[in-house]
């Protein structure tokens, strides 16, 4: 026995199947149905692939001291469901734990690439990109007539 964990902590591996798994070469693809069945319920695997997701591209802050969001920078997020509001105290209250999720990917293709592995439905909201007309800095001080 103590041979067995002298090995294990010179070799860093905890457990004696702990070699076998390091050195098996074994990739099985599993689908988004099989992967959720084995990690989590019935109930959550329906719940996700329910859902509809929504890939977009943050707009950035109004503030003019805010930090500027990346313009590479891709959202996953997911629709929230219905919310319903306590009679007791008028407090506005939902079951979805999904509302706060915010997945971030650096392109708009690896979050469709994300959202199409596994198996989410999801559609792309497009980049509002902010138009503006040319205009040099002494239009700011010209005559723009009496003031009233």
């Amino acid at each position: 026995m103590w041979r067995r964990l002298l090995r294990a902590a010179a070799t860093g591996r905890r457990g004696p199947g702990a070699a076998a798994r390091a050195l098996s070469t074994a990739i099985e693809e599993k689908t988004p149905e099989q992967f959720l069945a084995l990690n989590g319920s019935q109930h959550a695997t329906s719940l996700l692939l329910s859902r509809s997701a929504v890939v977009y591209s943050p707009a950035p802050s109004v503030m003019q001291q805010a930090k500027r969001p990346e313009k590479s920078l891709w959202l996953i997020k997911f629709e929230p469901s219905p919310k319903w509001s306590n009679p007791l105290t008028g407090w506005t209250a939902s079951r979805d734990p999904l509302i706060q999720v915010r997945i971030k990917f650096n392109s708009r293709e690896a979050a469709v690439q994300f959202a199409e592995t596994h198996g989410l439905s999801y559609r792309v909201q497009e980049a509002h990109v902010k138009q503006r007309a040319p205009k040099s800095y002494a239009t700011n001080f010209k005559w723009k007539g009496k003031p009233e």
